[in-house]
């Protein structure tokens, strides 16, 4: 009879289970702490998502105070169903992409940082589940008070070790060919590193700023990105420091090479670049910081000298097959119409690229980055 009644009451019992839930607060502050440090890029890629990261980090934050001083069956209930509720909306974005936003339908690399918070909300559901079923059956009865505290020192430990390891990750938007549905960076012997990483061929002796002016005033009909997007051209990833956010003109699904991430030439077309890069680091609003040009490698083994003084670095890519760059060692070298099998990406080994910035830049205006933009 006692224990029907605490099974119905929506009071949970101070005692002893305190401690466990000690331990799963701190469980979502850690996934609360994860989505606040991403907001930021999310605001900047779509407001919408922004805003859903700011929307779950305060909700787990408060749940986290709530379940310490106001504890009971219904908060732990809301702390289940909210947990794996965002726990299905990270599945949806890294399978099939989420149906609206820059890359609509396209999925999203995982990061450490987002695995880290799905991690933390799937303890946090189990936990506030298993808590549920314990106090359903009388919580004062059937658990060990000193089991509790080791429990919530084990929650504990795990939130601070897994948070500490994201946020030292950061949230995985940065300026790679993941960002851009690729994997990993190729060197190259024959320039030196920047400070990126990439290997670097200077080519075509000193920076020519007629070319350059040329480039800039073809492309001041860009100026107003939504042109650009009234145009086609998409925003990639987040809008990131040092080098703002790329913005690509999808392929046409019905033409014949329209599963290439990129098309094969092997010159560059100054006045048709690859990506437009906008930012709005320091601005009111978008504007337009460089443009960048990509060469199939296959086509011009060493870069073009068309651009002259231009310092171009390598990105190697073969097949993507959801997101995924297919292993050579495991697959073995892999041909266009193996990768279309595959209803993979199929990119011909690899590529040459290299921006042209229409701001200053202190590192020269083919650099990678650009040290101003922060």
């Amino acid at each position: 009879m006692r224990g029907d009644a605490v099974g119905v009451s929506e009071t949970v019992p101070a005692q002893p289970t305190r401690p466990f839930r000690s331990g799963l607060a701190v469980v979502s502050l850690g996934a609360a702490a994860i989505h606040f440090a991403a907001m930021g890029h999310h605001l900047d890629e779509y407001v919408p998502f922004g805003v859903f990261f700011a929307v779950v980090a305060w909700l787990q934050a408060l749940w986290a105070v709530g379940i310490v001083t106001l504890p009971s069956r219904r908060l732990l209930r809301a702390g289940v169903v909210g947990s794996v509720g965002v726990i299905a909306v990270w599945v949806v974005s890294r399978t099939w992409g989420v149906p609206f936003g820059p890359a609509a339908g396209e999925p999203e690399a995982v990061s450490a940082a987002d695995v880290a918070a799905t991690s933390l909300e799937a303890v946090l559901a189990i936990g506030a589940l298993g808590l549920l079923r314990v106090e359903a059956r009388g919580a004062r009865r059937v658990v060990d008070k000193a089991r509790s505290v080791r429990l919530a020192g084990a929650l504990s430990v795990l939130a601070i070790a897994t948070t500490t390891v994201a946020l030292a990750a950061g949230d995985g938007h940065d300026d790679s060919p993941s960002a851009h549905g690729g994997s990993g960076h190729g060197g190259s012997a024959l320039g030196g590193a920047d400070h990126s990483g990439h290997q670097v061929v200077v080519v075509g002796g000193e920076a020519d700023p007629v070319q350059i002016d040329a480039i800039r005033q073809e492309m001041a009909r860009y100026e107003d990105v939504d042109v650009a997007r009234a145009e086609g051209w998409e925003q990639e990833h987040a809008d990131e420091p040092e080098t703002g956010a790329h913005f690509a003109r999808p392929f046409d699904p019905d033409d014949e090479d329209g599963d290439e991430w990129l098309p094969p030439r092997p010159d560059l077309d100054l006045l048709h670049p690859d990506y437009l890069m906008y930012s709005k680091i320091g601005r009111d609003d978008w504007e337009l910081v460089a443009v960048a040009y990509v060469i199939d490698q296959t086509l011009s083994p060493d870069p073009p000298t068309d651009l002259r003084g231009a310092g171009y670095h390598e990105h190697v890519w073969t097949c993507l097959v959801d997101g995924e760059e297919l292993d050579e060692d495991e697959f073995g070298p892999i041909s266009r119409d193996e990768c279309r099998a595959r209803e993979g990406e199929w990119s011909p080994g690899g590529v040459w690229m290299t921006h042209v910035w229409l701001i200053d830049n202190p590192s020269g205006p083919f650099a990678e980055t650009n040290p101003a933009l922060v």
